[in-house]
């Protein structure tokens, strides 16, 4: 990582991963005293930017012959068509994520349903609702969105949370791709690595199509990537700041996703092995045993700075968990494997390898669905096994999801070009008697795939793994131009073209985003575009957040009877509330609510509430609260909320 090009693009990696902590202490901060509001977010601002303006001027960034942005050096021949490549592609995707709403699935349910909770209420403290995963899940990456949606009054910044992450994962591929061997290869030849990594992971699909979204999959992988660019930097630098960055970003890591658990301490764990080698190898070979151990003190001191680091800032979060759910993960991490073992890991490994490799040829996705049931009929397992498969998801089938909307996805889409490369690059680094570039490459390699089947190993297999693993799959990149930067140049290229051939339709062709067609980001109107993966559902919510409109006048505000997968989003952004309280309600178990409706944000107690139950698949006829029973009046559908009113007021009908 020498040379005069890696301190500017450092510079600006790290000053992202400072802004990123800095959006979520301060929310942490201002939540204290209930006070998010636009006023304390533009200060929250003022007080970052002005230090990070003075600290350019003094240090300005400078780009000289050699650099990452000087077209003489890294913008010609195969490094500038690569890199010119992956900008169109960024240029793409950030039209669609400008364009666009928002409306991915997990998004009407929970992250944005609960960046409209918190900016509604100027805190982020637990409120009631039934959809737990709005208040136990990391929180990290909402709290940045939630800066802009303050700051514009709405949701038209909150997809460029997930651009701006992918475009700083690129920066980030950049420096691991080109700093692995300072050593052993030429400036060119490493420079021409770090475009092709830049490439391949530009063509990622699942990378182009959550850039427009407002999932938290590509933050998480954009943090773990700086994580490591730091780590692999004090490695080699020994600096304190990048220690101190590298720690930073395993925090922010953990208070971003759950996946992260997964991913975090392997990163940790090498880390501290190279510098324990570092320490082990750099004393004199005739030094005592107990010398060398005591060299050791400096890894360990780093492990314990890095554990209280991950503690301290999620610490505000665990609490809240810890107090609600008696659990600081919450109780929504019921996603690991009931059994362990090396057939439970090869198995989900085998379902989430044939999940990548999903094209639209019937043949060839009948042909991967038999494999992977032959596979686990050698070792005597169940294709299906309940042990090892999250109960709610859709069953394997390989050719029933290899249709476009599945393929088009971000929640499905997978990358068989991709993945068939990295495993190409894999043996190839492994073969390969070149042992001066190789070494390295092949224990970052093999580390890799011991994630790969590590995820496999921990979590039941679930249909929607593709977007869980954009993090991994990021940090696949690496090998991949690593290999392809050594092939000679035409069969480089044919493989480069082969991989943009893949990927280059998920630039304008996002199912749920789509530049052309009946659902057009640049002819529906955009509070339509809400519902464009299900459309049958805009008409009801139209009508039931009229009805909240026409009831907010007379004293009295609907109230959200939710569960588990209920669209509550779209209610915010029709009915414009300014308070939307949800009452928790399992009516599975009990069709008796006793939670007062009291709204202590207006000091006010509603007794007439309309109640709207917005998860379909627990809605009832009629039910009693408070005293009260209630009637249904607007029936339920296929994830159309169904709607209530009071029937019989029971004290009042008492003789």
């Amino acid at each position: 990582m020498e040379g005069p090009a890696r301190p500017a693009v450092l510079r600006l990696g790290y000053l992202a991963l400072l802004a990123y902590a800095w959006s979520a202490v301060s929310v942490e901060v201002l939540s204290l005293a209930a006070s998010i509001n636009r006023w304390t977010l533009l200060l929250c601002w003022v007080l970052f930017l002005v230090p990070a303006a003075l600290h350019l001027r003094w240090f300005p960034i400078r780009a000289s012959a050699g650099s990452f942005w000087c077209a003489r050096a890294t913008w010609r021949g195969t490094s500038g068509v690569l890199l010119i490549t992956a900008a169109i592609a960024l240029v793409c995707t950030l039209v669609t994520a400008l364009v666009a709403a928002p409306n991915n699935w997990d998004s009407m349910v929970y992250h944005l349903a609960r960046v409209a909770q918190w900016a509604s209420r100027g805190s982020v403290d637990f409120y009631h609702t039934g959809i737990s995963r709005q208040l136990s899940q990391p929180p990290a990456g909402e709290y940045a969105i939630l800066h802009g949606y303050v700051l514009t009054g709405g949701d038209r910044l909150a997809n460029l949370v997930q651009w701006t992450a992918g475009l700083f994962a690129l920066l980030g591929l950049r420096e691991l791709g080109a700093g692995f061997w300072p050593g052993a290869w030429s400036e060119g030849l490493r420079r021409r690595a770090g475009a092709w990594t830049v490439f391949a992971a530009a063509c990622l699909p699942m990378f182009l199509l959550q850039q427009s979204s407002t999932q938290n999959d590509l933050i998480l992988g954009a943090v773990l990537i700086w994580s490591a660019v730091a780590a692999l930097r004090h490695v080699q630098h020994r600096r304190r700041g990048d220690a101190a960055l590298a720690m930073l970003g395993m925090a922010m890591a953990w208070w971003t996703k759950g996946t992260a658990l997964l991913l975090v301490p392997p990163l940790l764990g090498l880390w501290l092995l190279a510098l324990a080698g570092q320490e082990w190898m750099g004393r004199d070979a005739e030094a005592s045993l107990g010398r060398k151990m005591m060299g050791l003190w400096r890894p360990l001191l780093l492990a314990v700075l890095a554990v209280l680091s991950v503690a301290a800032l999620n610490a505000p979060h665990a609490y809240r968990n810890a107090g609600t759910y008696g659990s600081i993960l919450g109780p929504d991490y019921q996603l690991a494997n009931a059994k362990y073992g090396l057939g439970v890991g090869l198995g989900n490994s085998a379902r989430n390898a044939a999940w990548l490799l999903r094209t639209p040829s019937k043949a060839a996705n009948r042909l991967l669905h038999d494999a992977t049931g032959a596979f686990h009929g050698l070792m005597g397992r169940d294709l299906h096994d309940p042990d090892a498969t999250w109960p709610w998801t859709p069953a394997f089938d390989v050719v029933a999801f290899g249709d476009r909307e599945h393929l088009m996805q971000e929640d499905y889409a997978p990358a068989p070009v991709f993945f068939l490369l990295l495993i190409a690059a894999s043996l190839a680094i492994w073969t390969n008697r070149s042992k001066t570039w190789c070494r390295p490459m092949q224990g970052y390699t093999l580390a890799w795939w011991l994630l790969f089947f590590g995820f496999g190993l921990a979590l039941r297999w679930q249909v929607w793994h593709m977007r869980l693993m954009l993090p991994l799959l990021l940090l696949g990149a690496v090998p991949i131009g690593a290999w392809l930067a050594r092939l000679p140049r035409i069969p480089g290229a044919a493989l480069g073209l082969v991989l943009l051939t893949s990927a280059a339709p998920y630039w304008w062709a996002n199912y749920s985003r789509p530049w052309f067609g009946a659902q057009s980001i640049f002819t529906t109107p955009r509070s339509s575009q809400y519902f464009a993966t299900w459309p049958e559902l805009e008409a009801p919510y139209r009508e039931r957040a009229a009805l909240m409109v026409r009831t907010r006048s007379n004293n009295t505000i609907p109230a959200l009877l939710l569960s588990a997968d209920a669209w509550e989003y779209p209610l915010w952004v029709l009915a414009k509330p300014n308070l939307l309280p949800s009452v928790p309600v399992d009516a599975r178990k009990d069709h008796r609510m006793e939670w007062p409706y009291y709204s202590a944000e207006h000091g006010k107690l509603y007794p007439d509430p309309v109640l709207i139950w917005v998860d379909s698949w627990t809605a009832l006829d009629r039910f009693e609260r408070m005293k009260k029973v209630y009637v249904q009046t607007m029936p339920p559908g296929e994830g159309i909320p169904a709607v209530y009113r009071i029937e019989v007021d029971i004290e009042d009908a008492q003789p």
